[in-house]
C-alpha cells in the first residue's frame, strides 16, 4: 500500500511539472528615430558636459543655454525640416543656445560608434551630428561633442529631450 501510495504521488508531482507553461519572453519594443521625432514637440529635458569624473549642467549656463530657451519646442517635421519655438519665455534676437537646434534633420541608421543611430542636424553652415544612445516613444538621449570655445578640446555631453 505504501509503495502504491509513493508512485501515486511521484506521478502526481511529474503531472504537475509537466503542465507548468512555458515563459514567454516579451518582444523587445524596437523604435526607429525617425518615426518617433515627427510631429511631436520636443522639450530639453537636461544637457550635461562630463569631464573626467565631474558633471557639468549645461542648462545652468547662461552662456550655454540662456534661460529663455529653456522652455523652446523642437519640432521635427516630416519634411525633414526642424525648428525651435519659443515657447512661454521668449527670447530677445541676441539670446540663443549655443546648440541652435533649426534647418534640416536626417537619421543615419546604424552609424554610431557602437551601432546606435546618428541624427545630424544641418543649421546653415553648422552640421550637429548626435548620437542617438537611448531612445522610447517620449524621450530620446543624444550624445554630442561640446566645445566650450573655438579651438577647445572636445568635451563628451549628453542632451535629453522629452515630448512635450
Amino acid at each position: 500500500m505504501k509503495l502504491k501510495n509513493g508512485l501515486l504521488l511521484l506521478a502526481l508531482t511529474c503531472v504537475l511539472f509537466a503542465c507548468k507553461k512555458d515563459e514567454v519572453a516579451e518582444p523587445e519594443v524596437v523604435y526607429v528615430t525617425s518615426e518617433v521625432l515627427v510631429n511631436h514637440p520636443w522639450l530639453i529635458e537636461s544637457a550635461i558636459a562630463y569631464l573626467g569624473d565631474s558633471e557639468t549642467n549645461l542648462l545652468e549656463s547662461e552662456f550655454t543655454f540662456p534661460e529663455c530657451t529653456l522652455d523652446n519646442l523642437i519640432i521635427f517635421n516630416e519634411d525633414f525640416t526642424v525648428v525651435t519655438d519659443d515657447n512661454i519665455q521668449l527670447c530677445e534676437e541676441d539670446e540663443s543656445a549655443v546648440l541652435e537646434i533649426s534647418g534640416v534633420w536626417e537619421v543615419q541608421e546604424d552609424l554610431g560608434p557602437n551601432g546606435e543611430d546618428l541624427l545630424e542636424i544641418q543649421n546653415e553652415d553648422d552640421l550637429y551630428t548626435l548620437v542617438v544612445t537611448d531612445i522610447n516613444d517620449s524621450r530620446m538621449v543624444l550624445a554630442f561633442d561640446y566645445y566650450y570655445a573655438d579651438g577647445a578640446p572636445a568635451i563628451p555631453a549628453e542632451i535629453v529631450i522629452v515630448q512635450e
